[in-house]
């Protein structure tokens, strides 16, 4: 079990919880940061649409300029980053979904536990998910991936038939494997805190390349590709590596902004179910049917990018 630092108990004051609660769930935009990954995904496969596009404003502007975007600044980098920008979004859904399911747990209203929870307390927590233990996840509120599931996807909406229903189960199944895949990711994208603190990471094509060397060191013959990416991360870590400090390196990570955009996609389906559910409680309606999600694993798999080497600098 993955244990965080225990924190002193803090006091809160809340005339009305109840109005918080609706409050939220009336106004919260859940399709906010996938939105933002579909216009980024569009810019990025209508790439020659969109420069066209810039082009036009400008010729069309009284004085052949758009004060918001030039064509001259639309580079291969400028591509980069947007790709860049479709994995980071994946990360910081990832955080604030993970966040909303947990918030069904806390004895907060939601809209103030997400905005009271530390990243150590939700990264402890999906460290213990990943793991298994959905005790400690939740702090003892449920002990199994289904009953964690049944409350924080479904709000507590359930019966005895949905136990004998194969496509229940298995939708259970896919979202679990799906949060615990998810969370894997989440938990080693180092790269995200350089992202966040100050954009510290490096964005591009990235090749490793292995040859063979002669006695005095020099490569010989043709190389042997390791990995080669379109798009990759680089940015700069510190590891212990027995010197007698910490050793500067520079992690290089390859990354698909296409496998992202579908991670985003499929937490999008889930939130859909969570808010329809939650609002609906919260309005004490009653549901007629429960939305089963079904996740393509094999799909995920076969456009997965997964190579990440450091060099110390």
């Amino acid at each position: 079990m993955v244990q965080g630092k225990q924190q002193k108990k803090k006091n809160y004051i809340l005339r009305n919880p109840g109005m918080v609660m609706k409050r939220f769930y009336d106004g919260f935009n859940h399709k906010f940061l996938y939105r933002k990954a579909q216009t980024l995904m569009f810019l990025v496969k209508e790439r020659e649409r969109f420069i066209e596009m810039v082009k036009q404003v400008e010729e069309t502007s009284e004085d052949g300029t758009n004060k918001y975007l030039s064509s001259q600044d639309i580079d291969d980098k400028y591509f980069e980053g947007l790709r860049a920008e479709i994995y980071f979004t994946e990360m910081h859904q990832f955080e604030s979904f993970f966040a909303l399911l947990l918030a069904y747990f806390h004895e907060l209203p939601d809209w103030l536990y997400l905005r009271t929870y530390t990243t150590e307390e939700i990264k402890t927590a999906i460290e213990n998910y990943v793991a298994g233990n959905i005790s400690a996840a939740t702090n003892g509120a449920v002990s199994t991936k289904e009953h964690f599931i049944i409350n924080a996807v479904y709000t507590g909406y359930y019966s005895d038939v949905l136990r004998e229903n194969s496509q229940w189960n298995e939708s259970v199944e896919s979202i679990d494997w799906f949060i615990k895949r998810a969370g894997e990711r989440y938990l080693e994208a180092a790269e995200y805190k350089g992202y966040k603190h100050g954009l510290r990471v490096l964005t591009g094509h990235s090749r490793l390349t292995m040859r063979m060397n002669d006695a005095n060191g020099n490569p010989q013959g043709q190389g042997f590709i390791l990995g080669d990416s379109e798009d990759s991360l680089s940015f700069p870590e510190l590891e212990d590596k027995g010197e007698g400090g910490l050793t500067a390196v520079e992690v290089t990570k390859h990354f698909n902004p296409t496998e992202s955009f579908e991670y985003i996609q499929i937490m999008q389906f889930i939130l859909d179910e969570v808010m329809r559910t939650r609002r609906a409680r919260i309005n004490k309606e009653p549901l007629e049917h429960l939305q089963t999600i079904f996740i393509d694993r094999e799909k995920l798999h076969a456009l997965r990018k997964h190579f990440t080497f450091s060099l110390t600098v």
